[in-house]
């Protein structure tokens, strides 16, 4: 088998729970990932988590450092040369490399994901969620890779709702390897895990239930409402002098307040939050700030979760074709 490219169409593709899935699912493969985009600390240090991720999942012997070392900077991009280097670093007999969160990234310093997937001699497996701006994009990245006869594997479709973009895709040609569902469960996590992820101040310490939705009391109260009417165990994110929003909130299921901008709350929301067991959240982050900590956390998938590691080695093994991949 080739070396393998998880490249991703756009942000929030699903590229990271693919190549882990896959990973799993093939056994005995190394892992590489050139450049570092979300960190976390580790023995001190700012790593990749899904370098981390991969090291402890698969048993790697080799630092997070080691299997994702560089940072890409397109004043100073580190030559390609440099990256070879650190692939051999790590390389064992069959590779899953992994890009970052769109594929084009690396393009003014000649180190695209479509740049290193040629010069390492992988196969590129595009993953990608099942929409139309995403399928235009395939479309076009298919066009390019052309001109490097054998570049393109195929596409991993992730999230898919509407199996006509299979038809579609492959009636241009395209390898469709694989069609992922939607796996929800996947993006719920705990009320302390937001509490620890936007360093928040805890003002009630309510029940450290499940979080099922996230949603943005950015709208009147009124149109707020009704849509959070529709969404349960919810945590809202919305401004501390949104009072109005606050106390719409806490009159349907609300798992979580978070409250932004570093703007105390009255104590009429927080004695009723405390009455609910609601737990409130307070954080000097602006709104927007808060919501893209959070959805970035959304994708993210802990070394010490082996439950949701499993779903998603399953979802892989029952969804996608991996004997052609492995051809």
């Amino acid at each position: 088998m080739k070396p393998l490219y998880i490249g991703s169409v756009m942000e929030r593709s699903g590229k990271s729970a693919i190549a882990l899935g896959l990973a799993k699912s093939l056994g005995n493969v190394g892992y590489f990932k050139p450049f570092k985009e979300s960190s976390v600390e580790f023995n001190g240090s700012a790593v990749d988590r899904d370098a981390l991720l991969m090291a402890s999942a698969l048993d790697i012997p080799h630092s997070p450092e080691e299997l994702s070392p560089f940072v890409y900077d397109v004043f100073s991009p580190p030559s390609f040369d440099e990256v070879y280097a650190a692939y051999m670093k790590v390389s064992k007999g069959n590779m899953i490399i992994e890009g970052t969160r769109d594929i084009i990234t690396g393009w003014t310093g000649n180190l695209s994901g479509m740049a290193i997937a040629r010069d390492l001699g992988a196969e590129i497996i595009l993953v990608s969620p099942a929409t139309s701006p995403a399928i235009d994009k395939i479309c076009m990245l298919d066009y390019f890779m052309k001109q490097t006869p054998g570049l393109f594997k195929g596409v991993i479709l992730n999230q898919i709702n509407d199996k006509r973009y299979i038809d579609l895709l492959e009636g241009r040609g395209i390898n469709v390897l694989g069609a992922v569902p939607s796996m929800n469960e996947l993006k719920r996590f705990r009320v302390s895990e937001i509490a620890s992820l936007l360093s928040a101040e805890v003002l009630i310490n309510g029940r450290d239930v499940e979080i099922e939705n996230v949603m943005i009391g950015a709208m009147n109260s009124e149109s707020a409402i009704a849509q959070m009417r529709r969404l349960p165990s919810k945590a809202l994110i919305t401004g501390g002098d949104r009072a109005d929003i606050q106390n719409a909130a806490l009159s349907t299921d609300l798992a979580c307040l978070v409250l932004t901008g570093g703007f105390q709350p009255s104590n009429a929301v927080l004695s009723l939050a405390y009455e609910q067991g609601v737990t409130v959240l307070l954080t000097s982050m602006d709104t927007m700030s808060a919501v893209e900590t959070v959805n970035r956390h959304l994708a993210y998938i802990s070394p010490k979760d082996e439950s949701k590691i499993l779903k998603i080695t399953n979802a892989v093994k029952e969804n996608v074709d991996l004997s052609r991949i492995m051809e």
